[in-house]
């Protein structure tokens, strides 16, 4: 079992990891706040000095932006896409050892939120994970720099700009490295959509009380988006969503809760952004769709989710375990005492199915490897053989050209 503790700010400035140019970030303004003084990257907010969530504090502290160029936005004079990202990129990957074959963990957060989400469950996924972990702030969303839709309101911002965001992101910090997606509510959307859109970059799949089965939203008049996003800014809407998020409403539904997930919507360009997400029709993930996932999934579900109730997860197991023969196996685990969000009710209850689920793909990633090993020994073994009788060399993969081979060979080849 994973203890869950608090994690603690420092009065000392907390060292963030390198940049992809190798480098700290600068420029760190240093803050005074409930929890004590730190430092904190310049583009987050003033009024982070208003939360008291320790483990918040801590997890916006290691945050910083990192460029990430996305074409589609080059084609309308844009630059790089400043992108909001906790844990290591580029250099730091490289200077780690981190081989390019080697998976590394992104955590997806959900609608409208922020890598802050995360504050809970990724110190413990990136002490035990066993391979690199880091959350982004996909375009649109969270603390990367939406300044460009200041600029340019009716710019589309979609699901497929955000799936083309992610995969810039992956080859242009990560490496081109495949990935372990972990994603939660709409996240968990994002996550399945760039699976199949990119099936070989995906290793496993972890998706958290994940949004599915939907066709989009037909776009609404653009003056009701615009109301729309304004009240989803009130205190009263994010004080409404945080009562729903979670079982212990007492303890988690608190004033830090909401203004945890309402910090980033002081940033500029936050209201026109989502706007532009709107206006899109949103994500279509159906259930024609989910049955294409090839990879391995592992589910997780709050069993009190007022927000997307169990029957969804009913409904996404069914689909994940009729998909054809040779796509990835399906776990699921249910979460005692959990709302919407167990990785911020439960971390714990949430990292330890986790760490199960990696540890299984691994093993039988590696029993998988020692097959194919003792199967090309064999085949070499038998072609030596072939060689050495002086017989008719294969043909074909399965050596059935050998009539003239000694019957065990036949046997064995065919």
């Amino acid at each position: 079992m994973i203890a869950s503790q608090p994690v603690a700010t420092s009065s000392k400035p907390v060292l963030a990891y390198k940049g992809s140019n190798g480098r700290l970030p600068r420029r760190n303004v240093l803050v005074k706040a409930a929890t004590g003084t730190a430092l904190y990257p310049p583009f987050i907010p003033p009024v982070i000095r208003d939360i008291g969530d320790a483990a918040a504090h801590a997890m916006i502290s290691k945050m910083r932006r990192e460029p990430v160029q996305v074409d589609s936005l080059a084609k309308q004079g844009e630059g790089s896409v400043r992108t909001a990202v906790v844990g290591p990129t580029g250099a730091a990957l490289d200077e780690a050892g981190v081989p390019t074959d080697a998976p590394v963990m992104v955590m997806l957060h959900s609608f409208d939120s922020s890598s802050i989400e995360w504050r809970r469950l990724y110190p413990m996924l990136e002490q035990n994970a066993g391979m690199p972990v880091v959350a982004v702030d996909l375009i649109g969303w969270g603390f990367t720099d939406v300044q460009a839709w200041q600029r340019k309101p009716l710019m589309p911002l979609g699901a497929d700009l955000k799936r083309e965001h992610l995969e810039a992101f992956r080859q242009q910090q990560l490496g081109g490295r495949p990935v372990v997606l972990v994603g939660t509510s709409l996240g968990g959307t994002i996550a399945a959509d760039y699976a199949l859109a990119y099936p070989q970059a995906v290793k496993q799949l972890i998706l958290i009380d994940a949004q599915g089965f939907t066709e989009g939203v037909k776009s609404p008049p653009r003056f009701l988006s615009w109301i729309g996003v304004a009240v989803l800014k009130t205190v009263w809407l994010r004080n409404q969503a945080n009562q729903q998020a979670y079982h212990d409403k007492a303890t988690f539904a608190t004033e830090d809760a909401w203004k945890c997930g309402r910090l980033h919507t002081f940033l500029p360009g936050w209201q026109e952004a989502n706007v532009a997400f709107i206006s899109s029709g949103g994500y279509s993930l159906t259930e024609e769709r989910i049955k294409q996932l090839s990879q391995p999934v592992l589910l997780l579900w709050g069993k009190s989710d007022e927000i997307l109730p169990i029957p969804l997860a009913d409904k996404w197991q069914a689909a994940l375990s009729t998909r054809p023969q040779g796509s990835g196996s399906f776990m699921r685990v249910d979460i005692d005492r959990a709302g919407h969000s167990p990785h911020l009710e439960r971390p714990d209850a949430v990292a330890e199915p986790i760490l199960q689920f990696l540890t299984q793909q691994q093993q039988q990633q590696q029993r998988l490897a020692t097959l194919n090993a003792q199967l090309q020994d064999g085949m070499e073994l038998l072609s030596s053989v072939v060689a050495s009788k002086g017989l008719a060399s294969f043909a074909d993969p399965r050596g059935c050209s050998i009539p003239d081979a000694p019957k065990v060979i036949r046997n064995i080849a065919c």
